[in-house]
């Protein structure tokens, strides 16, 4: 069962945790810049890993040495603490 949607409140003070990501269209969103392509692919394959260990996908799209991540609970339709808890681990990856 997946957690409840988090209050706008709750996103916004969640978010002063995390300063890389904003809100765009509904999502949870990040943009990575790696020093060359072979370390943006290092760090998809690394997310991919998570994300499936947590049964929780995120868009990604790959633009050369920059990485652009964005997720949301889409079967609640908003954000919840996995989203936050996923942004963590992505922050993490992409040191």
């Amino acid at each position: 069962m997946r957690p409840p949607l988090l209050s706008d409140e709750e996103v916004a003070a969640r978010l002063t945790t995390r300063p890389a990501w904003f809100i765009e269209n509904g999502q949870l969103t990040r943009t990575a810049q790696a020093k060359d392509f072979p370390t943006v692919m290092q760090w998809v394959d690394a997310i991919a890993e998570v994300a499936e260990a947590m049964d929780h996908h995120p868009d990604i799209d790959v633009r050369w040495t920059k990485l652009r991540v964005s997720v949301k609970t889409h079967d609640k339709d908003g954000l919840t603490t996995l989203d936050f808890d996923l942004a963590e681990r992505v922050d993490e990856i992409c040191q």
